[in-house]
């Protein structure tokens, strides 16, 4: 599970600071030494690191002199910072020396910053009774506290902290709480990371536009005010957008960008993160000694930082990439060190990725019995994660719809206080102010019912369209593939024949080359229309990618298989296609697997065996199936 940088939002308001005259010579008066603390911590030019540089000779100064009340402020400063570089280990030493120091002077700006910075070293921890009881600490403050930023922080942290714990309808109403706060002040910077937040919450929801949409918006900002910390932050998730849609070349471009400014930051912390999300790349390129190589760097970074989540993700990238390798022991040596952090983190996303990548060193061993009782766990854990997301979205859309209802209940009982008023004095009025008043509760409702139903059409017309191919409108590869996995588990179970087939257009390279990609793409099409046209009801076809495609076929012997292979080849020919020759006959190769119990412990080993076959068949001289 691949997690955003989300927990630096709060901490870039504090933390970023002005590039100027940034090594002059230090003020030796306490005045003088306290401003410029405040406008390290208002500025926004520079990075963290950048920040912690001139803090250091600055608190020296404030130790020779015994300047307790500075000491205070400058030390606040530095703990955010150093959050903000994800530098644990030393901000919680710290922590614990100054936030019962603050507390004892009743500083309540400074402990109320600490107080934030404690939630996020808590949250990288994993859920505790400590976490709970300072997230209800903190919303108590929220409750009474009057300066508008101090509770745009509060809500901007307990919505990361909620957001971290993939509580995404919490979450989401405390981002808009700090929005609207936001909306009413001056800084762009604030709005900047609520949006940013607000995008991380759409992109684990799956509605990838949104985000985008959300990301682009913080982007532009950031760029306006040369927030170069900030920007990198939004680019960096803005690349996971595009890992997440499978669109690799894209992500890595941005990621780049990313990559790029944080080195110019010296934002080592940065550069780990962009780098773990450029080897989850490289895991699904199959290219595993360039991931390897990341990944075994970064474990080290995350491990010394105290970030306990990154770790835990970065051995089980280990693990995944010595198993592309073939170096088993190495990858049970990674699994070892993961395994007693799963208490820690307590997450079922976690338990299902362990489970998972512990199945795959299982089947590389030949130990296909423990392999297969891992995978049925793995299934199990996964269908819980489903379930608690499917949950929390459900949530989310229930929360939005009774503040959408609790607000047109308050304007209707608006208006019935404005007629009680002219009741004595109007009486003829007031009765058709009570018209008024029903037909507007009456517009109101229809309004929110059809709202709702709208609502409700564009979430199922967007899960339509996230399962499809938006050139040939066929399933997608997500689509067929979670087809594939189902029509697996049921001939586990059940015994029925199941074939897995891959099919390969013939020189479809040559075809772009010669004729166009825009001729290319109504080939793509022509097949996905024959591919409709030929097989049952009962079977199911898909792009797998580029030219490739996936069939599954239910109760199929191979007589049945070749002729499937014979109808479709005569009716992707018998279409005319714009542009392209008519004597020009457009061939295939095929290669089909069928479900053995004995071979297939996974939808995924089938396909390889069906992968095989269509070599066989492209080896042989192409337009061809092979079984």
């Amino acid at each position: 599970m691949n997690l955003p940088r989300f927990f630096l939002a709060i901490i870039c308001i504090f933390s970023l600071c002005s590039g100027a005259n940034l090594y002059a010579q230090i003020p030796n008066n306490q005045t003088l030494v306290e401003q410029r603390i405040y406008e390290l911590k208002e500025n926004e030019a520079i990075s963290p690191s950048e920040v912690l540089a001139e803090l250091k000779p600055l608190i020296a100064e404030i130790n020779k002199n015994q300047w307790a009340k500075s000491l205070l402020l400058a030390n606040t400063l530095k703990i955010e910072n150093l959050i903000s570089l994800e530098q644990f280990v030393e901000a919680e030493e710290l922590l614990t020396e100054y936030l019962s120091k603050t507390k004892q002077v009743n500083n309540v700006d400074l402990v109320l910053r600490l107080e934030l910075a404690l939630l996020q070293i808590e949250d990288m921890k994993g859920v505790s009774d400590k976490l709970i009881k300072l997230r209800n600490i903190l919303l108590s403050k929220a409750e009474f506290e009057k300066d508008n930023s101090a509770v745009i922080s509060i809500y901007m942290g307990l919505g990361n902290s909620e957001y971290f714990e993939n509580n995404y309808a919490k979450a989401l109403v405390y981002f808009k709480k700090a929005y609207e706060l936001q909306q009413q002040g001056e800084s762009k910077a604030a709005i900047s990371d609520v949006l940013n937040s607000l995008a991380n919450i759409y992109l684990d929801l799956d509605d990838i536009e949104k985000a985008k949409e959300y990301y682009l918006q913080a982007l532009a900002i950031d760029r306006a005010q040369n927030n170069k910390f900030s920007e990198s932050i939004v680019l960096y998730n803005l690349g996971e957008t595009f890992l997440l849609n499978e669109e690799y070349g894209e992500a890595k471009k941005i990621f780049n960008q990313s990559l790029d400014l944080s080195l110019s930051l010296n934002d080592d912390i940065g550069v780990k993160w962009v780098q773990f999300s450029l080897a989850e790349i490289f895991i699904k390129e199959k290219k595993w000694q360039q991931a390897l190589n990341y990944y075994n760097e970064i474990a080290h970074t995350f491990a010394q930082s105290g970030d306990t989540h990154m770790y835990f993700n970065s051995l089980i990238g280990i693990a995944k990439a010595q198993v592309g390798l073939g170096e088993l022991s190495a990858a049970e040596h990674a699994i070892n060190l993961a395994r007693p952090l799963l208490n820690v983190l307590n997450k079922k996303d976690y338990d299902a990725a362990f489970s998972k990548i512990l199945s795959e060193v299982f089947y590389a061993k030949g130990e296909y019995k423990k392999a297969f009782d891992q995978q049925k766990i793995y299934i199990k854990q996964k269908a819980q994660v489903y379930k608690k997301q499917q949950k929390e979205s459900t949530q989310k859309y229930r929360i939005q719809f009774d503040t959408e209802l609790k607000e047109n209940e308050n304007r209707v009982l608006s208006k019935e206080n404005e007629l009680n008023s002219l009741k004595i004095s109007q009486q003829q009025q007031q009765r058709r102010y009570g018209v008024l008043v029903i037909v507007l509760a009456v517009t109101i409702i229809l309004i929110v019912v059809f709202m709702l139903h709208k609502q409700i059409q564009h979430r199922n017309r967007f899960k339509a369209m996230a399962l499809r191919d938006h050139l040939t409108s066929s399933p997608n590869r997500r689509a067929i593939l979670q087809y594939a996995k189902e029509r697996f588990l049921e001939a586990q179970s059940t015994q029925m024949e199941l074939s897995v087939g891959i099919i390969d257009l013939d020189h479809f390279k040559k075809i772009n080359d010669t004729y166009g990609h825009e001729i290319g793409d109504e080939v793509l099409k022509s097949f996905a229309v024959a591919c409709n046209k030929v097989i049952r009801k009962q079977d199911r076809f898909g792009r797998y990618g580029g030219e490739e495609w996936l069939l599954v076929l239910s109760d199929t012997n191979k007589d049945n298989i070749q002729i499937i292979f014979e109808r479709l080849r005569t009716e992707l020919n018998n279409g005319k296609i714009d542009g392209f020759p008519h004597d020009k006959i457009i061939t295939f190769s095929m290669g089909i697997a069928q479900y053995d119990y004995g071979k297939d412990n996974s939808v995924q080993s089938l396909i390889n065996r069906a992968d095989e076959c269509l070599y066989q068949a492209k080896s042989a001289g192409r337009n061809q199936l092979k079984m």
